[in-house]
């Protein structure tokens, strides 16, 4: 019994020893496979990283390009808002001008108006001092006349 269970025992350990190697050539195997997966991924990072920086590189010439045309259009822009500016200015300068030329027009017309009831106003006083004078003129012929018939009265 006791040599039963020693072979028992050698027999248990072999096939132990028989695992471990099988493991063993197991843990080896996939280790080749996972330096293998590990090296074809490392590659394949490498193409990515290289993808990345070309397309890096490609969005940057990108961006100047597009920074390069939106200063230009924004040059453009500025310079035709300044002309449309100039223009602006000029036609305001212009309605300035015309309201101004209205303004004076209209004052002229005022003054004009204001004139001509000023000289009509003028002949108005300048009549009823001609009348005053001749009713006083007429009062001193009719004073005259009276003394000159009172004289012939009188003698």
């Amino acid at each position: 019994e006791l040599q039963y269970a020693e072979d028992e025992f050698e027999h248990k350990q072999e096939e132990a020893s028989d695992m471990i190697s099988m493991k063993n050539l197991e843990t080896g195997a996939i280790t080749k496979v996972m330096r293998e997966s590990v090296k074809e991924a490392e590659r394949k990072v490498t193409a990515i990283d290289r993808i990345l920086a070309s397309e890096r590189a490609a969005a940057e010439k990108l961006l100047q390009d597009e920074k390069a045309h939106s200063a230009q259009r924004a040059e453009d822009a500025k310079k035709a808002l300044r002309e449309a500016l100039n223009v602006a200015a000029k036609q305001a300068e212009t309605r300035l001008e015309e309201q101004k030329e209205r303004y004076l027009t209209q004052q002229r017309v005022a003054l004009s108006a204001q004139q001509a009831e000023h000289e009509a106003a003028a002949y108005k006083l300048q009549l009823g001092v001609d009348r005053e004078i001749a009713e006083h003129v007429e009062t001193r012929r009719e004073l005259y006349a009276e003394r000159a018939k009172t004289e012939v009265e009188l003698p």
